[in-house]
């Protein structure tokens, strides 16, 4: 079930809006026509909002929670391809290439998320070179990400991998949080093995020995980091 509503512009211009960073270059008349466009929508853990291989209709932007993006590989099989957070956008490779959605987007946990209409964010493109040059960054940033992922799968260990996305995760909620003295972990089991590539028991067999070595505590679902420096030598 989501609730549709007008995306306070207040808070968008002001500090509390992670997206802000990334329309912060647009003039007061640029911004406003792209606010008359803007619309917000509050959403439940699990619902899909983006879906695979349909028009892309519009940019999505996470104000709040958490999203995960999957996509089919040729044998029926659903793969985690990323996990997006506050300030994340959605949506950008496709729209600016007319192309459908390449992967599935669905939340982690309660979520608010910001969505522009197609031509109303081309728009803002066109007029606004340096947001063009801000969302060229962002993609390369992205492609950068991909690769190393790539990388890893082939060459290091399910121990090291693992040790990495905790570490990943934690710096990703410290920078989207503000707050340094984020300790735990709370994406699911299962999405963390689809990210690591390899299975949930295999995942829960290096955490185990993480917490053995004292770099982790498991409790409720969640991972609170213990010894960050432990896992960062065995992510090296």
């Amino acid at each position: 079930m989501t609730n549709r509503f007008h995306c306070p512009r207040q808070d968008c211009r002001s500090d509390r809006c992670p997206a802000k960073k990334i329309y912060s270059c647009l003039s007061p008349g640029q911004d406003a026509a792209l606010g008359r466009e803007r619309l917000a929508r509050r959403y439940q853990a699990g619902q899909v909002f983006i879906h695979h291989d349909t028009p892309a209709l519009a940019i999505f932007s996470v104000h709040s929670g958490q999203v995960k993006l999957t996509r089919s590989a040729s044998i029926g099989q659903e793969v985690v391809v990323g996990v997006r957070g506050p300030g994340e956008l959605l949506g950008v490779r496709e729209v600016l290439s007319a192309l459908p959605y390449q992967v599935s987007a669905e939340t982690l946990e309660p979520s608010i998320l910001c969505a522009v209409p197609r031509e109303a964010f081309l728009d803002a493109v066109r007029d606004c070179p340096e947001l063009a040059m801000r969302l060229l960054g962002r993609i390369s940033k992205d492609y950068l990400l991909a690769e190393e992922q790539l990388v890893a799968r082939a060459h290091l260990s399910v121990r090291a991998r693992t040790a990495r996305l905790l570490l990943a995760l934690l710096e990703y909620k410290r920078v989207t949080t503000g707050a340094r003295a984020v300790r735990e972990v709370s994406m699911g089991r299962e999405e963390m093995a689809l990210l690591v590539g390899t299975t949930r028991e295999t995942l829960s067999r290096s955490l185990g020995q993480f917490a053995a070595r004292g770099a982790v505590e498991l409790k409720s679902g969640k991972i609170r980091i213990l010894d960050s420096s432990v896992l960062e030598g065995l992510a090296d």
